[in-house]
């Protein structure tokens, strides 16, 4: 049992590299199978076994390809001098920070919505565009009442830190 579970660790979880090179070419021979007229079936049979098989290996080892493509541009010379600029490389390396600006661009583009659908919808007399606009509206008070939880947590550390 013990030696089906190594022999199916290697066939189904590759390094990164060997994943690519299998998985990419095989994508592509299925891809070119289902555009193609009149392809040969052993091509077709055997473009769709190698994507399956290219599938599991992409699904096993997804992570490992994200972590060697990570590493492999931290060490590119533009990627170093962009991760010297301290706003950026806080928004890369914080999550919370990240967050924190996702939450606040989507809240202000949600109120832009808003604002937009209203007009349109009043303008026109819509009840689609005003039906969008509450829409819109919920939208920015879920995303508000998401920073306010983090305004009070943000405020509860700082006071935890300070006593």
């Amino acid at each position: 049992m013990e030696n089906i579970k190594k022999i199916l660790k290697k066939l189904f979880f590759l390094p990164p590299i060997p994943t690519l090179l299998i998985g990419v070419p095989s994508y592509g021979l299925v891809i070119y199978v289902l555009i193609a007229e009149n392809v040969d079936k052993s091509v077709a049979y055997a473009s769709y076994l190698l994507s399956s098989y290219a599938l599991i290996i992409t699904v096993t080892g997804i992570l490992g390809i994200v972590e060697w493509a990570r590493k492999e541009m931290e060490q590119h010379p533009v990627v170093k001098k962009l991760l010297g600029i301290p706003v950026l490389n806080r928004y890369l390396k914080e999550d919370t920070y990240r967050t924190r600006i996702s939450l606040y661009a989507g809240f202000f583009i949600n109120l832009l919505y808003v604002g937009i659908k209203l007009f349109l919808g009043i303008y026109y007399w819509s009840v689609w565009f005003v039906t969008l606009a509450a829409y819109y509206i919920l939208l920015a008070i879920m995303r508000f009442f998401l920073l306010q939880h983090i305004w009070k947590r943000a405020d509860h550390g700082n006071h935890e830190i300070s006593e």
